[in-house]
């Protein structure tokens, strides 16, 4: 970087990049912070870089993988006129590839403010309304189905427990395999929230439908246990038992309307 002529660079944009270089003091350094100054320093860099600093940079950002929120395959048809595979770069590569790495960045930087506007405010909506309704309803839920005599407190805790652990495994699952992304790893915490919410909800909807459900044995604590870990495990399954409780009612609604009329002669 440093081999381009101190001549060349405006006395302003020297010292700015000193300046940037040197993480804030003044200030708590928070994430949407450190973000802010890395995207200032790499606007700085690409600016004032050399041949081989912007070189190493177009190569990273064209190697970036798809999922990227702005990538170079999604801004340019071409790869960086920089990199051509060890031989000479044509004329005004350099500069060519200047522009083009500035305006990758800055358009990663108008994608990214957005979008972390955006996660901050699902992630408010969601620690103080969603997930302390859910967690009531929960409850009341329960209370419900436990002071009205429906089922022993025995079977909802089995139901209730065996499937938080269900969702939990499932979240971690997707942590392991999935999350990949800086955003993913930062909306976490949160998902992982709200998937013990929902899988306390599927413990107590299992537990309440077990006499619709002819999947297992559900008259034994094991065969409940079962069904209820499988459901808050995945999603899908969850679905598939709410889809086979409301085919079965359609399909006796569907009966009795018919036998109406023929009743109604009688």
């Amino acid at each position: 970087m440093y081999a381009r002529r101190k001549d060349d660079m405006p006395v302003s944009r020297v010292a700015e990049l000193t300046r940037r270089i040197r993480l804030p003091s003044d200030k708590p350094l928070t994430l949407p912070l450190l973000l802010t100054h890395r995207f200032a320093l790499e606007q700085v860099l690409a600016e004032l870089g050399d041949e081989t600093y912007l070189r190493t940079s177009a190569a990273e950002l064209y190697a970036e993988p798809p999922g990227s929120n702005a990538t170079w395959g999604t801004l340019f048809k071409s790869r960086p006129p920089l990199v051509v595979d060890g031989r000479p770069a044509p004329e005004g590569a350099l500069e060519t590839t200047r522009a083009m790495v500035a305006s990758l960045l800055a358009a990663k930087q108008a994608v990214d403010l957005p979008l972390r506007a955006r996660r901050e405010l699902k992630e408010r909506i969601l620690w103080s309304y969603v997930l302390p309704a859910v967690f009531v309803s929960a409850i009341v839920f329960g209370l419900t189905i436990f002071l009205t005599g429906m089922l022993p407190l025995q079977t909802l805790v089995v139901s209730m427990t065996a499937a938080v652990t269900g969702a939990v495994l499932g979240r971690l699952l997707r942590l392991r395999d999935e999350v990949t992304r800086g955003s993913q790893v930062r909306e976490f915490m949160s998902l992982f929230i709200a998937q013990v919410a929902v899988g306390l909800i599927t413990g107590l909807f299992v537990s309440v439908a077990a006499d619709q459900l002819r999947l297992l044995d559900m008259s034994t604590r094991n065969g409940l246990a079962t069904i209820s870990f499988v459901a808050g495990f995945s999603e899908a399954a969850f679905l598939g038992l709410v889809s086979k409780i409301t085919g079965e009612s359609d399909t006796k609604a569907r009966s009795t309307a018919d036998r109406l009329p023929e009743d109604g002669s009688r």
